[in-house]
């Protein structure tokens, strides 16, 4: 989990430079098939959002990074952290990927 975070940043962080670099010359379709076009730093400030978004609480108190388990809701400690491991989902195989 901590690798694809990392990951992702770097992804970020080389968008927003590219488009320092291209700027408007540069659009690219962000999300794929929508039609819609975008500049590189655009597209950063998307995958910023959606990344943060795995880790904020919703409206039921339950982190998305907790995947299908209740650990927010029933534990005090998962109210205010959140676990940082590849093993959330050991029976499904599923992983937080972000892209």
């Amino acid at each position: 989990m901590v690798a694809r975070v990392s990951v992702n940043y770097l992804i970020i962080e080389n968008l927003e430079r590219l488009d320092y670099f291209y700027g408007e010359e540069l659009k690219v379709e962000c999300p794929t098939g929508s039609g819609v076009r975008m500049r590189l730093g655009e597209v950063a400030q998307n995958l910023e959002r959606r990344l943060s978004n795995l880790f904020l609480p919703d409206a039921q108190g339950r982190r998305p990074c907790h995947g299908p388990y209740r650990l927010s809701t029933r534990m005090y400690m998962y109210c205010v952290a959140f676990t940082f491991n590849s093993s959330n989902f050991p029976n499904t195989d599923n992983s937080l990927y972000l892209l």
